[in-house]
């Protein structure tokens, strides 16, 4: 955006949406400090669950706006927030990337005041909890939370998903389960050195074997996973400045493959998860295989 429109733009978002269409549209209007319009977008879009993904998606279209100061006006916190947070498909607990240049890192090749030296991590909202599925059965947690979680775990090629980093929350006023999953630092796991083939071998699923993963996806989150894009997905990590590494993005557009031709041959999480995990410890997966021949002879 032209630095002629001042230090400050104000973005105004709005989304609307049709339920019986499943129908979404959004808006964004940028104006400069004088108030001049200086950019703006509408468009309309399918396959939108609820108002609140309408709005999740036109705040981050919004950010796109963003130079130098921006304030990004809009009237639905609560409702997106909640979206985020507790609701959404791709539910967990908040997190943020941040950035943060401290002496007291770890610094083998030595430390300078210098933005070279800048650790990326992540900070996760606590999120208040009974416990977690460990110190419980998985007979009492809904259907829908353990079909969120597979979804997650199945794009993200999850190496650590024990019932120990899954906490139960519940909603004593509406009588409700949730499950929030954390601990996600063994995700998108890659081979050191040359070998080009992917690693499968740690996929770990606890859910695997809940009575939960046998059952079918519901039309919601079948359209959902219709929806994803990996390529995408790594242009906007990209953009907020995450540069994916060429073995991560590979096992993250493998595995979102996975995914969505498992639900379009109407397979369940535990048939998809299958493909996925080894049965022993031993013995490949069906994925590591079917990369293995993809990848031919001079990778292994």
């Amino acid at each position: 955006m032209d630095s002629t429109f001042g230090g400050v733009i104000k973005v105004n978002v709005d989304g609307a949406f049709v339920a019986e269409r499943r129908l979404s549209a959004i808006g964004v209007v940028a104006r400069d400090k004088c108030g001049q319009v200086c950019g703006g977008l509408a468009q309309s879009s399918v396959g939108c669950f609820e108002a609140g993904f309408a709005e999740l998606s036109v705040l981050l279209v919004g950010r796109e706006f963003e130079y130098r100061t921006t304030v990004i006006v809009l009237d639905c916190i609560d409702l997106l927030m909640k979206t985020i947070w507790r609701e959404g498909i791709c539910q967990g607990s908040s997190n943020v990337m941040i950035k943060c240049l401290r002496r007291e890192f770890n610094h083998p090749e030595g430390y300078e005041y210098d933005s070279k030296y800048i650790k990326i991590g992540s900070l996760q909202m606590f999120i208040d909890n009974i416990g977690s599925c460990e110190d419980m059965g998985p007979r009492a947690f809904p259907v829908e939370e353990v079909h969120k979680i597979s979804v997650l775990d199945i794009r993200l090629a999850n190496a650590d998903r024990h019932a120990g980093n899954i906490l139960v929350t519940r909603n004593s006023e509406e009588d409700r389960v949730s499950l929030i999953p954390i601990d996600h630092g063994y995700c998108l796991p890659e081979n050191v050195g040359k070998s080009l083939l992917l690693k499968f071998e740690d996929c770990t699923f606890d859910w695997l074997y809940w009575p939960q993963a046998q059952e079918p996806y519901s039309p919601d989150v079948i359209n959902y996973i219709k929806l994803l894009d990996a390529e995408k997905d790594i242009e906007l990590l990209k953009f907020h400045g995450w540069d994916l590494p060429p073995k991560c993005a590979r096992t993250f557009h493998v595995s979102t493959m996975l995914l969505k031709k498992g639900v379009e041959r109407g397979l369940t999480p535990f048939a998809i998860g299958r493909i996925m995990c080894r049965e022993t410890r031993k013995q490949e997966s069906v994925i590591e295989r079917i990369v293995r021949g993809s990848s031919g002879p001079r990778n292994e």
